[in-house]
């Protein structure tokens, strides 16, 4: 699967690959508080240090003569309007939050529930929404934002250019109107038909999958139920119905994770069986994600620990998504032998409600898996999974 080495060959395309791993541009180098030359528009992105490194010292940033006014009027980033949207965008540019200036924070009434700003295709209710118009300044760069009053719903409505290189992969969500294009040096994220912000991948692991995704399969556009996916890749595989429904779900987690800043575990989870086997023992978790994975661990004394992980059956997975799309999610409790109980959770989104019938086909299913991920624990030369796609 997406896990497996590539030949020499494809060092190339890796070497495409290493911007999509750097923390920021060279407008996120200095990022305290902006100076009057810092009017530019934002230059290219280029490789930065880490995020830990980015926000330099306070000595570092040119001072300006007294006898001059600040260039940008600024306003702490405690600003009730205006932490959420600070919060926000640090979390996707992997900053932390005193590098961001507040610039300006009005407030505003607008036009409907999706603030005047709806996304490409989307149908906003009709009804005036009170909210503020936050500016936000990290170093050259320029950031607009519209909020409701609780800060809940925030929207872009203007961002420097997100030069993202060349496209490798475009995510389009036709649910939340949201989209992902991962590119040869930048990923970016926001709404359809309006402005993306970019940033780099925030897991490094997926620029490895990433990698192998693109080496093995032929180059594809398709709708799925999980959003519109586009692959340039430059391998000879045909991807597969179902593979192309487990791209469109890891380019959803790539989108997620772009968003809040940080991995994004729980959002994969397909299912989750967990079983309580007494005190000396613990509990045995089995968890199946999105992009085609099983993983048992067990967890005592308050520690995790991995036993087997195995990647689903192309059959298993084409099961796995009829389910998800077709059922709503429900929780189930069962007893698991004396006294003990188990829960079992399915985060389907379809509309219809599972029946006794079909929520035990579901609970057989993952019994299945566990007898596979026991032996797969037996085995001598297991080394588990990653739990990545």
């Amino acid at each position: 699967m997406l896990l497996a080495r590539l030949n020499y060959a494809w060092l190339p395309l890796a070497c495409l690959l290493v911007p999509l791993l750097t923390s920021c541009s060279s407008s996120q180098s200095t990022r305290r508080a902006p100076t009057p030359d810092q009017t530019r528009p934002a230059g290219p992105a280029i490789t930065a240090a880490a995020p830990a490194a980015v926000a330099p010292a306070a000595r570092d940033v040119p001072m300006e003569p007294a006898t001059q006014p600040p260039s940008v009027p600024t306003r702490p980033a405690v600003d009730p309007a205006a932490a959420p949207v600070v919060a926000r965008l640090a979390a996707q540019l992997l900053l932390e939050p005193e590098a961001i200036v507040v610039a300006s924070v009005e407030t505003a009434q607008w036009p409907d529930a999706c603030l005047g700003l709806p996304a490409e295709g989307e149908i906003c209710a009709m009804a005036v929404t009170p909210g503020f118009a936050v500016t936000l300044v990290v170093g050259i760069d320029r950031y607009e934002f519209r909020t409701d009053a609780t800060g809940e719903k925030i929207r872009v409505s203007s961002a420097p250019p997100a030069r993202t290189g060349e496209p490798l992969v475009t995510w389009k969500d036709a649910q939340s109107f949201n989209m992902l294009i991962i590119g040869t040096q930048r990923v970016a994220i926001g709404r359809r038909g309006r402005p993306l912000i970019a940033s780099p991948l925030v897991v490094p692991a997926r620029a490895t999958e990433l990698q192998d995704l693109l080496a093995r399969f032929a180059p594809f556009q398709v709708q799925t139920p999980v959003g519109e996916i586009a692959l340039r890749g430059v391998g000879a595989t045909r991807a597969t119905e179902t593979e192309q429904r487990m791209i469109a779900e890891w380019a959803r987690l790539v989108s997620l994770e772009a968003r809040e800043g940080r991995e994004q575990p729980a959002a994969n989870v397909a299912l989750r069986w967990r079983g309580a086997n007494g005190a000396a023992a613990g509990s045995d978790t089995i968890e199946v994600t999105r992009t085609g994975f099983a993983t048992a661990t067990n967890e005592r004394g308050g520690q995790a620990t991995v036993i087997a992980s195995l990647v689903l059956r192309a059959e298993e997975l084409t099961q796995l998504y009829a389910w998800l799309d077709r059922f709503e999610a429900f929780e189930q409790q069962r007893p698991s032998g004396e006294g003990a109980e188990s829960a079992f959770l399915f985060r389907g989104n379809g509309v219809d409600e599972a029946s006794d019938a079909d929520r035990a086909a579901v609970i057989a299913w993952v019994d299945g898996l566990a007898r596979r991920l026991r032996e797969t624990a037996l085995a001598p030369t297991n080394q588990g999974g990653s739990g990545a796609p």
